[in-house]
């Protein structure tokens, strides 16, 4: 419900010239395509990163994934849907399996968590983005 909307945030705060980013899920058409949930919504905005993150889900679809040079999944499962529209030739594909925060947490937890994929994102974009090239600071 939100490592996707985090990642895209972290990610486009960088503000990397030449660097587009785009978040969108896979089950966005099924679930209504909700706001980010509030735990991630104050993790963003701890950063001061929020205004970076797409308001709503968007779902992904094979325009989405084709047009795309860098697909980062958060899950298998995530990837395993979007393989059809995958030309592994041309595409950067990272599949992390970060799991999303599952139900039954307590909202102290569900904070907890999201910190700590918050973190998780952060570092990860960063080694893809030393990998294309993009000059870190």
């Amino acid at each position: 419900m939100y490592r996707s909307r985090i990642a895209e945030a972290c990610c486009a705060s960088k503000c990397l010239k030449g660097l587009q980013v785009r978040s969108s899920g896979i089950g966005t058409a099924f679930n209504g395509g909700g706001a980010i949930s509030p735990y991630a919504a104050q993790v963003l905005h701890e950063y001061g990163i929020e205004r970076f993150a797409s308001p709503l889900w968007k779902q992904t679809t094979a325009a989405s994934v084709r047009d795309s040079d860098v697909l980062i999944f958060m899950e298998p499962q995530h990837e395993q849907f979007c393989r059809a529209w995958i030309d592994y030739a041309r595409h950067l594909v990272e599949v992390w399996n970060i799991p999303d925060v599952g139900p039954g947490k307590s909202r102290e937890d569900c904070n907890i968590e999201a910190r700590r994929i918050f973190s998780e994102i952060c570092v990860r974009l960063d080694i893809v983005l030393r990998r294309l090239d993009f000059p870190m600071t």
